[in-house]
């Protein structure tokens, strides 16, 4: 007779593992940046309870109920409490990475009894050095799935796909629900789970079909809601590119009037300054040189200066950004300069966060510019061969302490007004690639970001 000793002794060691994996997935799926010493440790003392779960209870069919229980219970607090995500997302994160886990320990018992049926192993009763081959296979398996969901996660698809499911509108809620509902049905399955494994499966099988069912459906239900938010992303893409066209347009329609103006004047601006070189009067000429013709050339040479340095910048979602920001200025008589030394394809950041995040930079620095007497933004960008920096630079009416500027609630316009850079903080937190970096000096506030290159 195997003793229990020997089956926890088998267990323990690739179970520990299986809750490394299991813990870095949580942390990779929320973005959270973690130390590796404290994901096994935390880990370990998971595999030591639920293995005491077991040598006091002697109740194999509640250790994987006690798991859930743990996971929703005692986990989901505490990541959501780190994360700084709605408990809404990390429960609903909690849920269906607990369901593939579990979900994988289905798929390794499968494997491992195929394996048991092609080699005989066990047919006669199992021994130690059987139950230690079968266990072997079964966790080799759990752990090549654990590992693949982690490359899945890392990868920038995984990234879009947990985005999708947890905070699109309407998929969120679907995966919140779905995961609640295959939850439930795991934990029916689970307190059959060592009747199944013996043979007798009766409900338990009727309980894994019904899984399986459900997991069809969500399938099935995700991939249209996904084809219905694909396509509104793209008409919401076609409009912020007619945005951009229609900003392309007015900026060329206004190097298009200062032509036609200069033009309409430019032959009696000749005969004025022929005349005023035959008379003599040369400084009158200098004058009229520089505010006719000189101004029309800075005027015009500028503008297509600034198309040529947005045109060096491809996602359009920030392009577009730049050019609404640039026309808002200018209807307050802000002068936004814009710089793009290289060709910028990919800014290592997500450009929703990345749009929120220039966009809060570029409102505050605008608010400010309205009470000074220079009224000029900056807007500088450019990529070397590891990272690639945006900086925005513009001027204070008074020196700021930068402690103050980033509290919530901090605004020039009153109290408990601003919520932009500390928002703008938040959302950095999220990236560890990204460094940020605030500098007021000399009556001028400058914002540094620079996107380590992956």
């Amino acid at each position: 007779m195997i003793s229990l000793t020997f089956v926890m002794l088998v267990n323990v060691i690739p179970l520990w593992f299986i809750f490394i994996s299991y813990f870095y997935n949580f942390y990779t799926a929320l973005n959270l940046s973690f130390k590796a010493w404290k994901v096994w440790l935390v880990a370990g003392i998971f595999c030591l309870s639920d293995f005491a779960w077991i040598y006091l209870f002697g109740s194999f069919e509640l250790e994987k109920i006690s798991f859930i229980l743990i996971i929703l219970l005692i986990v989901s607090p505490i990541i959501w409490k780190k994360s700084e995500e709605s408990f809404f997302k990390v429960v609903s994160i909690c849920l269906l990475l607990t369901g593939l886990h579990l979900s994988f320990t289905i798929l390794s018992d499968v494997v491992s009894t195929q394996v048991v049926a092609m080699t005989g192993i066990g047919m006669e009763g199992y021994t130690k050095s059987s139950l230690l081959f079968v266990s072997i296979i079964t966790y080799l398996v759990q752990l090549i799935m654990c590992l693949l969901l982690n490359l899945f996660l890392r990868s920038n698809r995984g990234r879009r796909t947990v985005k999708h499911l947890f905070q699109t509108p309407g998929v969120s809620w679907l995966t919140f629900i779905s995961a609640i509902l295959m939850t439930v049905i795991l934990i029916g399955y689970f307190f059959n789970y060592y009747n199944f494994l013996l043979g007798k499966t009766g409900l338990a099988f009727f309980l894994l079909a019904v899984y399986v069912f459900f997991g069809l459906v969500f399938g099935l239900s995700l991939g249209i809601l996904s084809y219905i938010r694909l396509y509104q992303d793209k008409l919401k893409a076609a409009e912020a590119l007619l945005i951009q066209q229609q900003s392309y347009n007015r900026v060329l329609e206004d190097i298009q009037q200062d032509v036609r103006h200069f033009q309409h004047d430019y032959k009696n601006i000749l005969s004025s300054f022929y005349l005023q070189l035959k008379e003599g009067r040369v400084e009158e000429a200098q004058v009229l040189l520089e505010e006719k013709f000189l101004s029309f050339d800075q005027n015009v040479s500028y503008n297509i200066k600034q198309m040529s340095f947005l045109n060096n910048i491809k996602p359009m979602e920030i392009k577009s950004l730049l050019l609404t920001k640039m026309l808002q200025m200018e209807q307050k008589n802000i002068k936004f300069q814009v710089e793009v030394m290289d060709s910028i394809s990919e800014f290592h950041i997500e450009t929703e966060d990345l749009v929120r995040c220039l966009g809060i930079l570029l409102d505050n620095a605008m608010e400010e510019e309205t009470l000074t007497e220079e009224k000029t933004v900056h807007f500088v960008a450019y990529q070397d061969d590891s990272t690639v920096t945006i900086m925005i630079k513009n001027h204070l009416q008074e020196e700021k302490k930068i402690a103050e500027i980033t509290q919530e609630g901090y605004s020039t316009k009153g109290d408990n007004r601003g919520i932009g850079l500390s928002s703008y903080q938040k959302i950095l937190t999220k990236y560890p690639n990204v460094l940020n970096k605030t500098v007021v000096s000399d009556n001028q506030f400058q914002q540094v970001l620079k996107m380590q290159i992956s």
